[in-house]
């Protein structure tokens, strides 16, 4: 995944490709859907010893998030 910053956030404005409120409301739903994701993965595979392969996949759905909620105080603060 790639860093999600002040830049490139301004590009997909300035060029048409989001506006303020669509862009916030998408990286919502991708919080939202990640969440989801990890919640699914713990579910299924439990609070036991877990395959390292899920266990690299929670961490890197964490760090989606991370991504996607840094680009929400991002746009917060363009939109100001």
């Amino acid at each position: 995944m790639i860093q999600l910053t002040e830049n490139i956030i301004k590009n997909w404005l300035d060029k048409g490709l989001y506006t303020y409120d669509g862009l916030e409301e998408t990286l919502s739903v991708m919080i939202l859907k990640k969440l989801s994701d990890i919640k699914s993965l713990e579910k299924r595979y439990g609070d036991g010893v877990r395959p390292s392969f899920v266990s690299t996949e929670i961490v890197c759905l964490h760090g989606s998030i991370h991504n996607y909620e840094k680009a929400l105080q991002i746009l917060k603060r363009i939109k100001k």
